[in-house]
């Protein structure tokens, strides 16, 4: 979160973080239909709270997730400043299984523009509520209303994106934390952007045993401070590199 704070004011901007209370901005019905998916009520209440925001006196607001790092500002500046009316972070997501990985592109709110006049603040958030009404008798799922919605949305309405913001899993970050770069240059291999942010999926830490916690945090923190302080194992030999869609 301090490398997003000072990246942020780095640019002359205002930075405001956010406690627990901005989640009663969420309707009451929202918190109940959502019960334990804290994720989803998150998703809901950061739209509220970016339409507040920017019907008072200001002109764009950029919303980044608490676990998102920003490792090379400059860059990751230089990518915001190219969005125009709104924009959505393309993170990739690369699976893997044995030697085997596999990409997969998508959208994700976990960083996410709007300017002062976008119609998309608003459609995005009617679309959440509605989609959420569906599932008063089931349970929500995660990212009911993150990644899910948005490629719906990207279907019909080709949704602007932010290059440049990575999706590091603890399966990357964990090699990576001991400074072993063979699946992060694979990684990287598969972007035409190279990452100057990463979303860090701390919500894995929530569903790993209590007893394993420390050993992941030690991990992150490993992560986090090679990010920033040496950044990313580009592999200068490779002439090619494939492109995203």
């Amino acid at each position: 979160m301090d490398s997003v704070r000072q990246w942020t004011l780095s640019q002359g901007w205002e930075y405001l973080i956010l406690d627990d209370h901005f989640l009663k901005l969420a309707p009451d019905w929202v918190r109940q239909c959502c019960g334990r998916n804290i994720y989803a009520i998150t998703d809901i209440a950061r739209l509220i709270w970016a339409h507040d925001v920017l019907s008072s006196a200001y002109e764009r607001v950029i919303w980044v997730d608490a676990d998102v790092v920003i490792f090379n500002p400059e860059a990751f500046a230089r990518q915001v400043k190219t969005i125009q009316d709104h924009g959505f972070a393309r993170e990739l997501f690369l699976r893997v299984s044995g030697r085997l990985t596999t990409p997969k592109w998508s959208l994700n709110n976990a960083v996410m523009v709007f300017d002062h006049n976008t119609q998309v603040l608003g459609d995005y958030l009617r679309r959440c509520l509605d989609e959420l009404a569906r599932f008063r008798d089931c349970e929500v799922p995660r990212t009911a209303m993150g990644p899910i919605l948005l490629e719906q949305l990207d279907a019909t309405q080709h949704l602007n994106r932010i290059d440049g913001v990575g999706l590091f899993t603890p399966a990357m970050l964990e090699p990576f934390a001991a400074g072993q770069d063979a699946l992060m240059r694979t990684y990287l291999s598969y972007c035409a952007v190279p990452p100057s942010a990463a979303n860090l999926c701390h919500f894995i830490r929530n569903a790993t045993a209590a007893e394993q916690r420390l050993t992941l945090d030690q991990v992150y923190a490993k992560a986090i401070d090679r990010l920033i302080h040496m950044g990313l194992p580009f592999d200068r030999s490779q002439d090619s590199q494939t492109q995203p869609p």
